[in-house]
């Protein structure tokens, strides 16, 4: 009878375990526990940084810890990544990246990251359009213009870029698809050397921020024709869309996006996500993106996964397309 007694007293605490350890996993862990990170795979300044300084700054309200931002710059992202990539998965070490991230590993498979393999997304956050634009001598007021002029002379107009796989440089790989135009990718170790050449002709365009745009229209030293999103650029208003130039299919926009690693559970990353739409919600912010020409998305979950995916069939479509080398 012992024996047996303690046989069925030994199945109870099992089951008794068991059941809380359920229970357990049914409700949602205390989240966050700790002051979170950041980390920006680029270095300090431009429109990915500002972002994630500006999300570290709001976020802590509604998540009730402060953040920290960390910049991580280095092997066209990589090093970045992979400091979140090997970070405990409990949602306390996030990544800032941007449309190029995406694009990175399509173009050079040995990137040594990917994305949607390494990463999970909490939110596509906001997006802004890159604006096409032409250096002062070239003979083109409109969009249809440059077409021809590229058709008249295969191979003979240049566009510039910070570097292959930028989204910069992509635009002009997919206006070379739907176009069917044959003009020549200067990429270059920065954008300030990208456009330097076009205002001084040896490039004859590029496709930039509308905020930096601004400042070379007022004297003449560059024209802008088209802005690559579905809108158009607050800051640009009279310039049409690529769409509104003829082209119907040409959306391209510099997204931003907070990411978390892979396995950061579903619970978490649905409280991230409303912690972000709550801080983009927040006048300031919404003001102080509006002045950079930047549209707040804060897109839910299963939304913002849907757009990386599309994203990543689109830029694969074009690579392939183009034939678009990593050299």
């Amino acid at each position: 009878m012992s024996v047996r007694f303690a046989s069925i007293a030994a199945s109870l605490a099992l089951s008794l375990c068991l059941s809380a350890e359920a229970q357990a996993q049914s409700f949602p862990q205390p989240f966050p526990t700790k002051p979170l990170r950041i980390i920006v795979p680029y270095a300090p300044g431009g429109l990915i940084d500002s972002m994630g300084r500006q999300l570290a700054q709001h976020l802590a309200e509604p998540l009730g810890q402060p953040l920290v931002v960390e910049n991580r710059p280095g092997s066209a992202g990589a090093v970045g990544i992979d400091a979140v990539r090997q970070a405990p998965a409990d949602g306390h070490t996030l990544l800032v990246v941007d449309t190029g991230i995406l694009i990175t590993p399509i173009i050079q498979p040995r990137a040594g990251f990917d994305l949607r393999r390494d990463m999970q997304v909490v939110s596509i956050v906001a997006d802004t359009p890159l604006v096409l634009t032409l250096g002062s001598a070239v003979p083109a007021k409109e969009l249809k213009d440059l077409i021809a002029l590229a058709k008249a002379s295969p191979g003979k107009l240049n566009y510039s870029s910070a570097g292959i796989g930028t989204t910069p440089h992509m635009s002009g790989e997919m206006l070379k698809s739907q176009a069917g135009v044959d003009i020549v990718h200067v990429p270059y170790k920065g954008g300030s050397a990208a456009i330097a050449d076009v205002l001084s002709g040896q490039i004859q365009m590029t496709f930039l921020a509308s905020t930096i745009v601004a400042q070379y229209l007022k004297d003449g030293r560059m024209r802008a024709i088209a802005s690559t999103g579905t809108r158009r650029s607050r800051l640009l208003a009279d310039v049409p869309t690529m769409a509104e130039s003829g082209f119907p299919n040409f959306d391209v926009t510099v997204w931003v996006g907070l990411f978390g690693p892979k396995a950061v559970p579903r619970d978490i990353l649905g409280r991230l996500n409303d912690a972000v739409k709550a801080s983009l919600q927040k006048p300031e912010f919404r003001a102080s993106l509006a002045r950079s020409d930047v549209e707040v998305l804060g897109l839910a979950l299963e939304e913002s996964e849907r757009m990386i995916e599309r994203e990543e069939r689109k830029w694969t479509a074009v690579v392939r397309a183009n034939n678009v080398k990593p050299d």
